[in-house]
C-alpha cells in the first residue's frame, strides 16, 4: 500500500505542474514585447519538461509495482511515446555527464 501511496504522490505531483504549464510569469520585467513573449514561451516549455518527466516516474513505478489496468496498459503500449517521455525525464532530470545526451 505504502507504494501505491508513493506512486500517487508523483502523479499529484505531476498534476500540480500540469496546472500551471501555461500561466503567464508575468511581472514587471521591463523586457522588449517580443523578448517577454519568447521568455513566456521557454518557461511554459520547461514546465512542459518537467511535466512530461514526471509522467515518466509515475509510468515507471506503475510498471514497477506490475500494476495492471487495460485502460492504461493500452496507453502504455504505445511504446515509442512511453520511451520520448523517459527521454524528456533523462533530459530534464538527470545531470549529463560529458555533455551527452542521457539515453
Amino acid at each position: 500500500m505504502e507504494q501505491l501511496v508513493a506512486l500517487h504522490k508523483h502523479w499529484l505531483i505531476a498534476d500540480s505542474v500540469k496546472e500551471v504549464v501555461t500561466v503567464k510569469v508575468g511581472g514587471d520585467h521591463g523586457l522588449p514585447e517580443e523578448l517577454a513573449e519568447m521568455a513566456e514561451m521557454l518557461s511554459s516549455f520547461s514546465r512542459l519538461s518537467v511535466l512530461y518527466g514526471l509522467i515518466y516516474v509515475v509510468i515507471e513505478g506503475y510498471r514497477e509495482m506490475k500494476c495492471q489496468d487495460d485502460d492504461i496498459d493500452s496507453l502504455l503500449s504505445n511504446e515509442e511515446f512511453v520511451d520520448t517521455l523517459r527521454l524528456f525525464r533523462n533530459s530534464t532530470c538527470k545531470y549529463p555527464i560529458y555533455n551527452t545526451v542521457i539515453s
